[in-house]
């Protein structure tokens, strides 16, 4: 029986066929999927793009208001809402402040960033926009190479064709100039992914001292002012002060007295609605409305506005200096280089020079009891001292709770009509006694 060559060759030609269809079939069955695939997801891809392009908008605002590059890549690798609280805290502040944009101190008074972790340089010099895509998973993280082979015997055959719908898929723009490729890959990718895992974020609570507040307390401190000086206590309180002047005081003497004495009223319970709103907003901008310091310094004073800020950090409260500590020399170390070696003159001379100084020591510890005489305090266990009492230290207590003290009051703390309040504050201290007393309470030599 003889070979059938021609059979064979159908047979074989047909099947050969059919493994070329199939194979062009498969193809044509996976560019359909993923040309469905895209169609489901391009609102997806769609939605992404429009939240990391929000996101880098947001970065760009509180760059604008003051944050740095790092803080505002860490605010969006912080979580999926961390760059809008940002930027929302930093426009409140800005806003409450009446500036345009905020400074160092500022920006960390709102937002603690503990962990702004050290990252790549990739991640340094890459701008905004495409920070956001990446982690918004709206940009492709990386592109898988397609290679189709290019042996024409293979093509013929139908071996490669799915490769090369592949790449037709990722070649041709679909939409939003993306490919079909482009947009199921980032479809598949995480909806978000932060670059920097470490990164976190915390914002203060911070009281914002807005115009609103600002006319609060002007109303505030009015009605506080005029409540101090009205009702029987302030009445009587009035009086006191004034029978204190004796029956020998003219008429002039009195009228300026009860006028001191509401004076004292009126500066104490200022003093209260001062302190109050100081606490609250310190952080928050109470100290760059000028018209609320203006109005502080003008019912205050001078001595008490300059306390007020240093007690809070505004300004820097003074160290003691060459002029507050002095060194006292013995005369025999001043000339002990004398070339005379006249010693027995020199001895004389220093001798009268010591006398001098000793007599004028007694003159200033005289002139400064005197100048002190009537001012007294109340000790821990509430019994009377006379005399000044030793410096207090910077605790909490006299830093926050101390009597804030205007002109009056002095004048009544030297004149022995009331005592060193027991929370005076350090500054106040050096005000009244720091020239002629030492920290302990003694007169300074």
């Amino acid at each position: 029986m003889s070979f059938d060559w021609q059979a064979f060759a159908g047979s074989f030609l047909n099947t050969i066929t059919a493994d070329i269809d199939e194979r062009e079939e498969q193809a044509e069955k996976y560019k359909e999927q993923q040309e469905e695939a895209a169609a489901r997801n391009a609102s997806l891809v769609a939605d992404r793009r429009m939240r990391a392009q929000e996101a880098a908008s947001y970065g760009k605002k509180a760059m604008n208001l003051g944050a740095t590059e790092s803080q505002v890549k860490a605010a969006i690798s912080s979580g999926m809402t961390g760059i809008k609280e940002l930027a929302d805290k930093l426009q409140e502040a800005a806003n409450s402040k009446g500036i345009k944009k905020l400074g160092v101190d500022d920006i960390e008074a709102i937002v603690s960033m503990p962990n702004i972790p050290t990252v790549n340089q990739s991640l340094v010099d890459m701008s905004l926009q495409e920070f956001a895509e990446k982690t918004y998973g709206a940009n492709i993280t990386q592109k898988a190479e397609i290679d189709t082979d290019d042996n024409l015997i293979k093509q013929l055959f139908g071996f490669g064709d799915k490769d090369r719908v592949k790449k037709e898929l990722r070649e041709t723009e679909y939409s939003q100039g993306l490919s079909i490729a482009d947009i199921n890959e980032m479809a598949n990718q995480a909806e978000y992914r932060s670059l920097m895992p470490d990164a976190t974020m915390t914002f203060l609570d911070i009281e914002n001292y807005t115009p609103k507040l600002a006319m609060e307390f002007n109303a505030d401190l009015t009605e506080a002012m005029s409540d101090a000086v009205d009702g029987d206590v302030a009445d009587a309180y009035v009086k006191s002060r004034v029978a204190a002047l004796g029956p020998s005081a003219s008429l002039e003497e009195r009228n300026e007295e009860r006028m001191k004495a509401r004076r004292t009223l009126q500066v104490k319970a200022a003093s209260k609605i001062i302190e109050g709103y100081a606490d609250t907003y310190a952080g928050g901008g109470f100290f760059d409305n000028q018209l609320s310091l203006k109005q502080i310094k003008d019912i205050m004073g001078d001595a008490y506005y300059n306390n007020l800020l240093t007690q809070y950090g505004m300004i820097e409260e003074e160290d003691e200096t060459e002029d507050n500590i002095r060194e006292t020399k013995s005369p025999s170390s001043i000339d002990s280089d004398d070339p005379r070696g006249d010693l027995t003159e020199k001895e004389a001379e220093n001798k009268e020079k010591e006398k001098a100084d000793t007599k004028a020591k007694e003159e200033k510890v005289s002139a400064t009891k005197k100048k002190f005489g009537k001012v007294y305090y109340r000790n821990d266990e509430g019994e009377i001292v006379d005399g000044v009492p030793p410096r207090p230290t910077r605790e909490f207590s006299n830093l926050f709770f101390g009597a804030g003290m205007g002109g009056d009051d002095i004048e009544s703390i030297m004149k022995g009509e009331m005592p060193v309040p027991k929370y005076l504050r350090p500054s106040q201290w050096d005000e009244l006694f720091g020239d002629d007393y030492n920290p302990d309470g003694t007169i300074k030599d």
